[in-house]
């Protein structure tokens, strides 16, 4: 991905934690979520198009938190 994490960070992030916040109902959970997602598409790289980065944050966000919940 050529774009900066910080960067990345901060064009995904709030969508990303509702995402999270919406299943979990926990800020700090969260946030953890949130993280895990944001680092484990840019730990992934190129190869997933611009258009559908919200798409897998937002499921991606989903999976971990419900997986919290099954803990």
């Amino acid at each position: 991905m050529a774009t900066p994490f910080p960067v990345f960070v901060e064009r995904h992030q709030q969508r990303t934690y509702r995402a999270a916040f919406r299943v979990l109902g926990e800020r700090a959970e969260a946030l953890d979520v949130t993280q895990e997602a944001l680092l484990a598409l840019y730990r992934r790289g190129a190869g997933l198009p611009e258009a559908r980065v919200e798409g897998w944050l937002v499921r991606a966000a989903t999976c971990r938190a419900l997986d919290r919940l099954r803990r």
